[in-house]
């Protein structure tokens, strides 16, 4: 006879939340292909936190809901989107946490790429997200986003030269 820590409702009620978290972030993850906060304010609670690392980078944060807002609208001054492509997504019900694995290109503005070779503009990123939800797991408290530190200092690059080149436009 098998025996378990967990009833059959327990483990029908984490399987519901970890198909909720999952939901959650592959919803939160959106914002990153429209470049619009909006995308996420509704899954962010009001204490939303969203800190960038590793500390090495000296990247800005951590920054609360408004304040990364402002960050996905400023990136629209020269990307059109930044898709996420997850990798792996490992969801953790009993912390109430999605930890994910993604791949990512920039999609720069068409008006920035002008008179230059595609090859100037193209940019892959790797990442970690530790996404921390709410109890029920329908918002996202705080977000741990661990940067490929070789390719953020590329993408760093290329962001100086899409601002110098926007002020050119």
């Amino acid at each position: 006879m098998h025996h378990s820590i967990f009833t059959d409702s327990t483990i029908s009620a984490m399987t519901s939340l970890e198909s909720t978290l999952l939901d959650t972030a592959t919803a939160y993850m959106q914002v990153f292909t429209t470049l619009e906060p909006d995308t996420i304010t509704s899954i962010q609670t009001d204490d939303y936190e969203h800190t960038f690392a590793p500390a090495s980078l000296s990247l800005p944060g951590p920054f609360n809901r408004e304040q990364y807002a402002a960050h996905i609208t400023s990136l629209r001054g020269f990307l059109r989107s930044f898709p996420v492509r997850f990798k792996r997504v490992w969801p953790n019900a009993s912390q109430r946490q999605v930890l994910i694995w993604a791949e990512s290109e920039a999609e720069f503005l068409e008006s920035i790429k002008a008179k230059s070779t595609e090859e100037d503009w193209t940019f892959q990123g790797e990442y970690m997200w530790l996404l921390t939800m709410n109890e029920s797991g329908d918002k996202v408290k705080q977000v741990l986003e661990f940067l490929d530190s070789k390719k953020a200092e590329q993408m760093r690059a290329l962001i100086f030269k899409a601002m110098d080149k926007q002020k050119d436009l």
